[in-house]
């Protein structure tokens, strides 16, 4: 998911610019846009309780962050793009709290400094993965590359969720687990 979805970022001057005919201020201000709708995510899932479910904010997250690309792929003016990365800035960063403590709950503690050494690596490649995907949007089109990489997002996120319930299906029809 981070692979194929922060990328937008590397994006952002070329959204700024060609997209919508904004100079270096816009270009500040879909930035600011973007972090803002983190911040405030971050704001709102710090006061969560222990009944959220973290799959379910990981899912939901994901899919929304998936199609808040999209939508910002779409979007016709720069106020709509304004919206659209609110929605993916909050997103992205619920999809990361919620994988990131996933992960550590998961991880037994003497090996939780390597997997968040992990989830770390993966910020660097979504540096990589913007080589290939600006190659696409070249050939094809920002806006397409766009929504090829939110859909990508979505497709992940759900393969994720399917093969999830069918672990738990899996889990819960083994004999002597009722």
């Amino acid at each position: 998911v981070t692979m194929l979805g922060m990328p937008y970022l590397a994006f952002m001057p070329t959204i700024a610019g060609d997209l919508f005919g904004l100079g270096s201020v816009g270009y500040g201000v879909l930035s600011a846009t973007s972090a803002v709708g983190g911040v405030t995510a971050g704001l709102l899932l710090g006061r969560r309780g222990p009944w959220v479910r973290r799959r379910r904010v990981l899912v939901g997250s994901g899919v929304v962050f998936g199609l808040a690309v999209c939508s910002l792929a779409i979007a016709p003016t720069a106020s709509v793009a304004l919206v659209a990365l609110l929605a993916v800035g909050g997103a992205m960063l619920g999809f990361q709290t919620s994988n990131q403590s996933q992960l550590l709950e998961l991880a037994d503690a003497e090996y939780q400094g390597r997997v968040q050494g992990l989830v770390m690596l993966s910020f660097g490649a979504f540096g990589i993965a913007a080589l290939p995907l600006g190659l696409l949007a070249d050939l094809v089109g920002l806006r397409w590359t766009l929504s090829a990489m939110g859909l990508g997002v979505i497709a992940v996120v759900t393969a994720y969720a399917v093969a999830g319930r069918r672990r738990a299906a899996t889990r819960s029809a083994a004999p002597g687990s009722r």
